[in-house]
């Protein structure tokens, strides 16, 4: 329970990170998230926010992350996430397969990490952090830079999370 970035590199052709805000809480037992995607130009045919709603469910010591977009509702996604150190849970790296939000709807998958912010924070400053940023940017720890990688060692034969 608390707030989270969510980082990968979702660009075609490009090696920008992009960075979105999801808070994950409870209600009538069941752990529920929002999240908010901020595009601040028209680079990638997208409104400039994007609101998404969801389930978060445990499975073998992961968290499965079902979430779809709310305004149009023509994108889906699922995360599959856990600790890269078992020890703390600040971060979780993971895989997300979807449906993209542009005018292609094309299925992807993505390395993707969530970055546990905390269960109080100021969400207009964590807001405006939410963009997509170039790879060398100090704001992206190269732990980060590292698990949102897509690209694939020579002898991979799967696509996995890297932690």
């Amino acid at each position: 329970v608390g707030y989270y970035f969510y980082y990968c590199q979702p660009f075609r052709g490009s090696s920008l990170i992009y960075r979105t805000l999801a808070r994950f809480y409870e209600e009538v037992d069941l752990l529920l998230t929002k999240g908010v995607e901020r595009y601040l130009n028209d680079d990638f045919n997208l409104p400039r926010v994007l609101k998404h709603e969801g389930v978060i469910y445990g499975m073998a010591d992961r968290l499965v992350w079902v979430e779809r977009e709310m305004m149009a509702g023509a994108s889906l996604w699922q995360g599959l996430f856990y600790p890269s150190d078992f020890n703390s849970v600040r971060y979780l790296s993971g895989l997300s397969l979807g449906i993209t939000s542009d005018g292609a709807h094309d299925i992807v998958c993505y390395r993707s990490v969530l970055e546990y912010l905390g269960k109080r924070i100021d969400v207009k400053a964590a807001l405006r952090q939410c963009r997509a940023y170039d790879p060398g940017s100090p704001e992206i720890s190269q732990h980060v830079r590292n698990c949102v990688s897509n690209e694939q060692a020579g002898s991979a034969d799967v696509f996995m999370p890297r932690y």
